[in-house]
């Protein structure tokens, strides 16, 4: 069955690359990955997780959480993305201090075509405070679709 999907023209079709819209879960994830931040505590993730609406094993219903982009993208639920990359551009996550992290150009490097050119321009703009280029770049719009 993988062989299948794996090698199906729609799997490969450019117009799927990217059109999914990340969880909570996902997102947060993703951005500690790409900014190449360390956590010390676990729970500093859950937190995050739960304040986003998504705490982990923490749905209600058997059939899981929606994994739709109806169910996330709202004004509520970027609000919150919006708080997580602004602490992790600060260098935390739920009041703990992280390890690790990049600064504006590696971050830029690292995530190449995912920066699109407004948030790069912006990005730059800001460089004079680290804290908000980075969270300019972990909010941007290539980072909320895998």
């Amino acid at each position: 069955m993988l062989r299948s999907l794996f090698e199906s023209d729609h799997f490969w079709a450019p117009e799927a690359v990217g059109a999914k819209f990340k969880t909570p879960y996902h997102y947060t994830l993703s951005a500690l990955r790409a900014g190449s931040y360390g956590v010390a505590r676990v729970q500093s993730v859950l937190g995050t997780l739960a304040a986003q609406g998504m705490p982990l094993y923490g749905c209600l219903t058997p059939d899981g959480y929606k994994n739709t982009e109806a169910a996330w993208l709202n004004p509520d639920g970027m609000s919150k993305r919006i708080n997580v990359a602004t602490q992790l551009g600060n260098g935390r996550l739920g009041g703990e201090r992280l390890s690790g992290g990049l600064d504006v150009d590696a971050l830029m490097a690292h995530l190449g075509p995912l920066v699109t050119p407004s948030t790069r321009d912006v990005a730059l703009q800001h460089r004079h405070e680290p804290g908000l280029a980075l969270a300019l770049l972990l909010a941007g719009p290539g980072m909320m679709r895998r």
